[in-house]
Order: C-alpha cells, then sequence, then structure tokens
C-alpha cells in the first residue's frame, strides 16, 4: 500500500472536473432554465457526486478510478484519518 502523490491527486481532481461539470451544468440547466456553472442547484449535484459516490464505489470517484487511486482509512494511534491511496 502506498500513498498517492500529489500530481495523481491532482490529475484525478481534474478529470473529475472535467467528466463531471459538463454533465452537471447541463442537467442543472434543464432544471433551471440557466445553463451557469455556479448555480445552486449545480454546485448541490457537484457536493452529492463528490460526497456519495466515493461511499458506494469504496472510496472512488471517476477520476481516481481512471488514476487507479482511492480514498482509504487509516488508522492512528488516538485518530482516524482518511488519506488517499
Amino acid at each position: 500500500m502506498y500513498k498517492a502523490g500529489f500530481w495523481i491527486r491532482l490529475g484525478a481532481g481534474v478529470l473529475d472536473s472535467l467528466i463531471i461539470s459538463i454533465p452537471l451544468v447541463i442537467i442543472a440547466g434543464v432544471l433551471t432554465g440557466n445553463f451557469d456553472a455556479v448555480e445552486p442547484i449545480a454546485k448541490l449535484l457537484s457536493a452529492l457526486y463528490s460526497i456519495l459516490l466515493p461511499v458506494y464505489w469504496y472510496g472512488r470517484t471517476i477520476g481516481k478510478r481512471i488514476c487507479g487511486i482511492r480514498i482509504r482509512l487509516l488508522f492512528h494511534k488516538t485518530r482516524i484519518l482518511y488519506i488517499c491511496i
């Protein structure tokens, strides 16, 4: 088990942004009539994606899955930490 470096995590985040932002803006635009990325419903859908998908996909989003990394639980002596590996 290794810890994912900064660049691989950044790449996964960029992939998530590119793959997810376009459909979310389209869905929000269809629902509200305003095709703007700062629409509150687009932000809500993005937040739900970022929170719920790793829970159901065992710590992976689409970008993390493409890059081959995931979020894991790290047990420390006194704390529980979440790391991206």
